[in-house]
């Protein structure tokens, strides 16, 4: 009796453990191997297929392949970076998204007008304007910091470097003491 009671607790956990491991596998994502010879359209086109049957994570990692293998090209750049862009929006992750319409944003306003086709700017111009003000200048403000610490660590490594050079100014000029004597 005691001996099936302990079998049947074993099945049990072993059960759970298959149940909770194959569940835990299931809702991982695997990326898909895309071949080296597919054109920028072709990525594109799996992106958009990828997106419209709800896989925003293998969308947003074939624009990303898009932009790794094609982003010298301004246009495709410009689109890719849109195109994550929006299903950052779609999904209300702002904090994202955002960056990312500024950029493309930025890029046409310092281009030469006609570079590019001006739809990514009036798109990527929809979208910011979807995110609520409260959020967008939350962002900006947390930008703003980041911006303000990476240059603070720029001016302490300025700092570090112009004391090393004192430093080495200082041991030249025993040294030159030195050999005079």
């Amino acid at each position: 009796m005691k001996d099936s009671r302990l079998m049947v607790k074993n099945i049990v956990r072993f059960c759970s453990v298959l149940f909770v491991t194959s569940f835990l596998f299931s809702c991982t994502t695997v990326m898909p191997d895309i071949p080296n010879d597919l054109t920028a359209r072709e990525i594109v086109q799996r992106a958009q297929d990828s997106y419209n049957s709800g896989h925003d994570k293998v969308a947003m990692y074939y624009y990303d392949t898009l932009i790794a293998r094609y982003g010298m090209d301004t246009s495709i750049y410009l689109e890719g970076k849109y195109e994550i862009a929006h299903i950052y929006i779609k999904a209300k992750n702002y904090s994202e998204a955002v960056p990312l319409l500024e950029e493309i944003i930025s890029i046409y306003d310092n281009s030469v007008p006609g570079s590019f086709s001006g739809e990514y700017y009036k798109m990527a111009k929809n979208d910011l304007a979807k995110v609520p003000k409260a959020t967008l200048d939350k962002i900006h403000e947390k930008q703003l910091k980041a911006q303000a610490k990476e240059a603070a660590k720029a001016q302490d490594l300025v700092e570090v470097d112009t004391s090393a050079e004192n430093e080495a100014t200082e041991e030249e000029k025993v040294e030159v003491e030195v050999s005079e004597e």
